[in-house]
């Protein structure tokens, strides 16, 4: 102990900072009283001494803390522990985020998608009237946060106790139904990297991945969405490894002979766009079996984009337009945009209003280049495997909030067709 230290303790107690030390040595005055002259046991005498000791041990660090300042600084360190540290900024999305350390149960079936992403999302729309439901977002279909998805786990587990209960449900995003989307376009970003936070192969990712896709379609067919398209697998993605591309392959077989029964019965026509030639075979041959047996059908059109690339498409309309005019069958003057759009692999299908995508990354990836020159777009940090029934409403909710000018100087309420510059009019 430095010299100051010690000048301070006996400073405290010639001033008579260890007088408890006295009153704690009385017995307490409901005791009873020792005989009068009557020596105390070695047992009691010892433990009052070792009592005696603690508390003179006790009062001589309190004066210590006290003279040099370190009882607040403790106090303040405590504090310290007590308190968590800054929380990051937290980004606003239609579901809260599913913890990392989550392990994901297998989920039902419905189609496979990509890769993997972060960024800003879009905000819950105002309640309002025309508001779907009155359901909560835990209560949806969709994969929303603490929802567990993927291959076989068990839900998450605290090593020091029982898992925390569920946070209290919110209410779904209000839409207005007469202002919808005619024709919804999803980037299915996140795969990987959803099962890359979690300890997880990429390949659980993709199997995770194909119940969004169940639940995303049944939220289009409720709200009366027209057309859904579905980038399941592009012309770059045959840079993956070959184990993983042979994954989303296999998975584009099972999952379309598995859901194309309950598609049908619900009305959906499937059809797919890209370059079929590409594909395996087993592909080409599940995708014709369930375009055939839907094509009679007038609910959602589900669009699946397999081997698909928008400039390629552009490649492809082009090349087609030019055997025409080789043939003789059609003047170069004749050629327009109309024309080029009805040589697209989407010919016949609306422009999309909407294209979202998921996993936060800030582009376009070759997807749908022509068809989306006016649609509104829409990036959430979500990634693909959490994306569910709340994501898809809160994004419905922001376009009607946009205001959609095509190159022009009035505006048209998102979702309005028909106006002064809707191209399609």
């Amino acid at each position: 102990m430095s010299g100051r230290v010690r000048t301070q303790v006996g400073r405290a107690s010639r001033t008579g900072i260890f007088k408890p030390l006295a009153s704690a040595r009385e017995p307490d005055a409901g005791a009873p009283a020792a005989p009068s002259g009557a020596e105390p046991t070695r047992g009691a005498a010892s433990g009052r001494a070792s009592e005696g000791a603690d508390v003179a041990t006790t009062a001589r660090r309190a004066a210590v803390r006290s003279t040099l300042g370190l009882a607040g600084l403790s106090r303040r360190r405590e504090a310290a522990q007590r308190t968590p540290g800054p929380l990051p900024l937290a980004v606003p999305s239609a579901a809260p985020p599913t913890a990392p350390s989550a392990a994901p149960r297998s989920a039902p079936g419905g189609l496979p998608a990509t890769a993997a992403g972060t960024s800003p999302a879009v905000a819950a729309a105002p309640a309002s009237p025309t508001h779907r439901g009155g359901q909560s977002a835990s209560a949806s279909s969709a994969g929303s946060a603490g929802s567990a998805t993927g291959p076989g786990a068990a839900g998450p587990a605290s090593a020091s106790g029982p898992a925390s209960a569920p946070a209290p449900a919110s209410p779904l995003p209000a839409v207005d139904d007469s202002r919808l989307p005619t024709h919804i376009a999803i980037i299915m970003d996140g795969n990987g990297r959803w099962a890359q936070r979690r300890g997880l192969p990429r390949s659980a990712g993709h199997r995770a991945g194909v119940r969004p896709v169940r639940a995303t379609v049944e939220a289009c067919g409720e709200l009366g969405i027209r057309v859904l398209t579905l980038y399941a697998f592009s012309t770059e993605n045959w840079k993956r490894p070959r184990p993983e591309v042979d994954l989303l392959m296999s998975l584009c077989v099972e999952v379309l002979d598995r859901e194309v029964a309950e598609l049908h019965t619900k009305g959906v026509r499937v059809r797919g766009i890209g370059r079929r030639d590409g594909l395996p075979a087993a592909v080409r041959a599940a995708l014709k079996r369930a375009e055939e047996r839907t094509a009679g059908n007038q609910g959602l059109q589900l669009v699946l984009a397999l081997n698909y690339g928008g400039r390629q498409e552009v490649v492809d309309a082009a090349r087609r337009l030019a055997r025409e005019v080789q043939a003789g069958r059609l003047r170069p003057e004749d050629i327009d945009e109309d024309r080029l759009a009805a040589s697209m692999d989407t010919a016949g299908l609306p422009e999309p209003d909407l294209l979202i995508r998921c996993g936060g990354e800030m582009r376009l990836s070759n997807f749908l280049l022509w068809e989306s020159a006016y649609s509104e777009l829409l990036v959430t940090p979500v990634h693909w495997p959490d994306f569910g029934r709340a994501d898809l409403l809160a994004a419905v909710a922001e376009f009607q909030r946009r205001q959609r000018r095509f190159g022009g100087l009035g505006s048209t309420p998102g979702g309005a067709l028909g106006g002064a510059g809707d191209p399609r009019t």
